[in-house]
C-alpha cells in the first residue's frame, strides 16, 4: 500500500517541483501561483493517466493522452488576430513542449524503476 502512495508522490508534487525549479532555470522566470496551480494539476494527472497505461500495458494509448492535452492547449500554441493583440505567450509552444517531454521521462523513470524492482 505505501508504494502505491510513494509512486503518486512522485508523479505528482516531487515532480511538479523538479519541473518548477527546471522551469525557473530554463525561461529565467518565477512560475505565477495560478499558472503553477493549474499547470501542475494538468501535468499531475497527465503523468498518472500515462502510468497507469504503462502499466496496464497500453502504450499505444499515450498518444491519447498527448493528443487530448494539445487539443486542448491549441487555442495557446497557434496565434490568431485576437490572440495577438492580447498578452499571447510566444515562448508558450517551447514551454508546453519541455514540460510534455518532462512528463513523458518523469513516467518511463518511474515506470521502468518500478519494473526493474518488480514492485508492481
Amino acid at each position: 500500500m505505501w508504494m502505491y502512495l510513494v509512486l503518486f508522490l512522485l508523479l505528482t508534487i516531487v515532480s511538479n517541483l523538479i519541473y518548477t525549479l527546471i522551469y525557473s532555470y530554463l525561461f529565467k522566470e518565477k512560475l505565477t501561483f495560478e499558472w503553477d496551480k493549474v499547470g501542475a494539476a494538468i501535468g499531475s494527472f497527465e503523468r498518472i493517466v500515462m502510468f497507469i497505461m504503462l502499466v496496464a500495458k497500453e502504450p499505444l494509448l499515450l498518444t491519447v493522452v498527448l493528443a487530448v492535452k494539445s487539443f486542448a492547449r491549441y487555442g495557446n500554441l497557434i496565434p490568431t488576430d485576437e490572440s495577438v493583440n492580447s498578452d499571447y505567450d510566444k515562448d508558450f509552444g517551447k514551454k508546453y513542449i519541455i514540460g510534455t517531454l518532462y512528463s513523458i521521462l518523469v513516467v518511463f523513470l518511474v515506470y521502468m524503476f518500478v519494473i526493474e524492482k518488480g514492485l508492481i
